[in-house]
């Protein structure tokens, strides 16, 4: 898994993710145990998890999960947009889940992967998370780490989509706006 570094996102919207993964063909024994793989997901058992700084919140509405997968043999892409909306709001950390995962984008992209992977195709895929942060309090501290990690199941291992010891100031760069207060 490799990260994007933090100027390649120019949307005010901000961007935390970018797995690029080559997810190959798993073979029948893997599947006795617990895979983490995002791409082969139940939709309405993902999970994204988001922890901000300290005195940080989540802009409500602001988050989305966009996928794009490539079969390399015959270079098809598909992607898929979807709404997060919280799943667990208490704790530490921010819970995510796809806001309607019955008519989730995400469920047509898995079906094709299905596909290429029956094919024997081992697909190329790239997990984007958006959201926007806004201040709780007015002494946040922007330094303080940022985590954002996705989970297929749960009891399953979560994935993390940024390197260890990603600061929320570095994640959004030097040319990003002040960050707003939340709403209340």
């Amino acid at each position: 898994m490799t990260a994007r570094p933090a100027s390649a996102w120019k949307s005010p919207r901000r961007r935390a993710a970018a797995v690029a993964a080559a997810l190959a063909m798993l073979p029948a024994a893997a599947l006795a145990f617990k895979i983490s793989d995002p791409l082969s997901a139940a939709p309405a058992e993902l999970r994204v998890t988001l922890s901000l700084p300290p005195g940080f919140a989540l802009l409500p509405g602001s988050a989305a999960l966009r996928v794009s997968a490539t079969n390399p043999q015959t270079q098809e892409t598909v992607r898929s947009d979807d709404p997060l909306t919280a799943a667990d709001p208490a704790g530490p950390e921010i819970a995510l889940a796809l806001a309607d995962p019955a008519q989730a984008q995400f469920a047509a992209l898995e079906a094709q992967v299905a596909a290429w992977r029956a094919a024997r195709a081992a697909p190329l895929a790239q997990i984007d998370v958006s959201f926007t942060p806004c201040r709780s309090t007015d002494a946040a501290d922007p330094a303080g780490p940022l985590r954002l990690a996705i989970q297929p199941a749960p009891g399953a291992p979560r994935l993390s989509l940024l390197p260890e010891g990603t600061t929320l100031a570095a994640y959004l760069g030097p040319e990003a706006a002040p960050i707003a207060r939340c709403p209340n």
